[in-house]
């Protein structure tokens, strides 16, 4: 299951990217889709149901239960689709001239594949279907595998029906045998006696087994095993144990009390004693268990002995008695004629019960076999040709829209997730939350890669307010003095210079005297906003070439000065690391209340950190849905490392949070 932080984040990671997810996910679901629609072909399915009359025990004396008849019909089931039966199918002139399965390696796996056998709706009936891509030859299949199941079970049922009449014959032949010599046997008093002495001497067998299993028992009376209740039992009638147990909830019930009444909680100094003499009735209580075992066990012993002599004396009165019965018995036998002719009429009786009940079953077997309706029969719809129907036309439609939409999921999720990845900021949580900065401001609807005009910073709109609204925090913070102001960004592109002249207009219209510096001297852009020349400006001065004095710029706006980048060359990064901006910036606050700097960002070159030194605050410019958080906090160790005066960041773009 997915965390509801994680649902929330990739939900914002593809509403970042929505327009690219969706319409690459809807292309590549279609071509998905459209591809399975192709790979799927069309499956028929011809459909024969069997009548498959269940096995019939009511005649036999005893009632065919549900169990059997699901046995008896899984048996068919199997028998249809035996190896035996298929050969026979594709060995048939219509089916081995079926392009189908002149074209299979292996018909007899592909038409296994194929095959399927299973219980109907009602008690009784087979369904069985066959699928192909061709709705002729799934017919054809179809009937041929019913005539060869059908023509399959006549021949077993004539074969059974043969050997039941053959088996007959003899048990019929054989119970006269035996009724008559047992008749000649009966006509004596020997049989009489010698029915009782056999009966005797199967109960005094019984006795005497009975008795050896309860002697063997010996053993087990001494190896009593003490079950846990037992113990428990005793211990719940054991005195001292009670009183235990009083002790041990009473200070339990002192330390709840404690803790719900205490200030300090489970801090309470006084839990240590109660918890104590918890402690102390808990192991009073294991050992008192400890001494409990033997005496448990010494009367379980006691108990099993006991009754293990009352079992044992009583079994050999019983053996005692039989021991006596048989010999008196035996005697009598004895007179009457011998052991040897009571033995063999016993032994008849036996043997005619169960003739009687074989023979009675051969003649219900018999019966059913000579029954018509025992044969399978068709029940499926009057014609000689199965019905032939497209196998589930929904599910080529199914399988491929299932699949499209599964892979347009699947794909934009992956790009969502890839988003999400890559940890881009869209709101002031993710700054506060991830790099534990303020944001001190959040310029809305900045769009990235369109290019401030002079007209911007004259309109008014939602970004000037926000622009003037980071303004008066940055007059708060001034206070009546000077002001050196840094506007920098991890990387490119994410509206830095924007910011810094915004800032500085906004300064400019609250009637301070501000001072905006483009040194972002490798890839220089403010000056084209104020339609000035990109040199003499700061690498000018830099290196010498020319005076302050000479390059400071007046703008279009009211109480704004501007100095340009100039050329840079190495030459003037030279003079900016030997701390050549710190003289500049000490004459430039004696003229202007606010300097805003433009610098370069932070992590491709280590301009903004040279300049870092000279300034009173320094702004960290982020592009909603574009700057990457690690990126972001590398920019700010990078800044840590010079303790650089950040001040905080600013957002540019609108804020998830609070216009999403």
């Amino acid at each position: 299951m997915v965390s509801p932080s994680v649902s929330s984040a990739l939900f914002k990671a593809f509403r970042r990217r929505w327009l690219l997810a969706s319409t690459l996910g809807l292309l590549v679901g279609g071509f998905v889709g459209a591809l399975l629609w192709s790979l799927l072909p069309e499956q028929y399915s011809a459909e024969v149901r069997l009548r498959i009359p269940a096995p019939d025990r009511a005649s036999a004396g005893g009632s065919t239960s549900e169990e059997e008849i699901a046995r008896f019909q899984r048996a068919q089931a199997a028998l249809i689709q035996s190896s035996t039966v298929l050969e026979a199918v594709l060995r048939q002139p219509e089916v081995a001239e079926l392009p189908t399965v002149q074209r299979e390696r292996d018909p007899l796996a592909w038409l296994e594949n194929h095959l399927t056998v299973e219980g109907g709706s009602l008690p009784g009936i087979l369904s069985i279907r066959v699928t192909s891509a061709n709705a002729d030859e799934t017919a054809v299949l179809a009937r041929a595998i019913v005539e060869v199941y059908v023509r399959e079970v006549a021949g077993q049922r004539e074969a059974s029906l043969r050997r039941l009449k053959e088996a007959r014959g003899k048990t019929e032949e054989t119970l006269r045998q035996k009724r008559q010599r047992l008749a000649q046997l009966e006509n004596t008093r020997l049989g009489a006696a010698e029915k009782e002495c056999q009966q005797a001497r199967f109960d005094l067998r019984v006795a005497r087994a009975q008795l050896a299993a309860q002697e063997r028992r010996r053993t087990e009376v001494d190896r009593v095993t003490v079950k846990d209740a037992a113990v428990l039992a005793y211990l719940k009638e054991d005195a001292l144990n009670q009183k235990l147990s009083k002790e041990l909830t009473a200070a339990e019930e002192q330390i709840k009390q404690l803790i719900r009444v205490s200030v300090l909680k489970e801090g309470d100094p006084r839990l240590l004693e109660f918890q104590r003499v918890r402690e102390e009735a808990k192991q009073k209580q294991e050992r008192r268990r400890k001494e409990v075992v033997p005496i448990v066990e010494q009367q379980m012993r006691m108990r099993a002995s006991e009754e293990y002599q009352t079992r044992v004396n009583q079994l050999r009165e019983r053996a005692a008695f039989y021991e006596g019965l048989v010999k008196s018995l035996e005697e009598e036998v004895q007179k009457l004629g011998g052991a040897a002719a009571g033995e063999e009429s016993r032994t008849l009786r036996e043997e005619i019960a169960t003739d009687n009940e074989t023979l009675r079953k051969l003649t219900v077997e018999i019966a059913r076999a000579e029954n018509p309706a025992t044969i399978p029969s068709v029940v499926s719809a009057s014609g000689e040709m199965p019905a032939v129907q497209p196998k589930n036309p929904q599910r080529r439609w199914q399988l491929a829209g299932l699949g499209g939409a599964g892979s347009c999921a699947l794909f934009v999720l992956a790009l969502s997730w890839q988003e999400l990845r890559l940890r881009r900021i869209t709101s002031g949580s993710d700054i506060i939350g991830g790099l534990g900065l303020p944001v001190v401001g959040n310029i809305p609807n900045v769009r990235s890669g369109r290019k401030t005009t002079l007209k911007d910073l004259e309109e008014q709109g939602s970004i000037s307010e926000a622009v003037d609204a980071l303004r008066t925090v940055l007059l708060r913070d001034s206070g009546n003095g000077p002001r050196l102001l840094l506007v920098t960004s991890a990387i490119g592109r994410e509206g830095k210079t924007a910011l810094a002249v915004r800032l500085a207009a906004s300064l400019a219209r609250a009637w301070r005297k501000t001072l905006f510096i483009d040194a972002d001297l490798r890839k220089p852009e403010a000056h084209t906003l104020f339609d000035m020349p990109l040199e003499p400006g700061l690498s000018e001065v830099l290196r010498g070439e020319a005076d302050v004095s000479e390059i400071i710029q007046p703008t279009e706006l009211s109480r704004l000065w501007m100095i340009p980048a100039g050329h840079w060359d190495a030459h003037a990064i030279q003079a900016l690391a030997q701390d050549g901006a710190g003289g500049l910036f000490t004459r430039l606050k004696e003229q202007f209340d606010f300097i805003v700097i433009d610098a370069c960002p932070v992590l491709p070159v280590a301009d903004a950190l040279l300049l870092c030194t000279h300034v009173n605050s320094v702004l960290l410019a982020v592009r909603s849905g574009v700057s990457h958080l690690p990126i972001v906090h590398a920019a700010q160790q990078r800044l840590a490392t010079v303790e650089a005066p950040l001040r905080g960041v600013v957002l540019m773009g609108p804020d998830a949070d609070l216009h999403g």
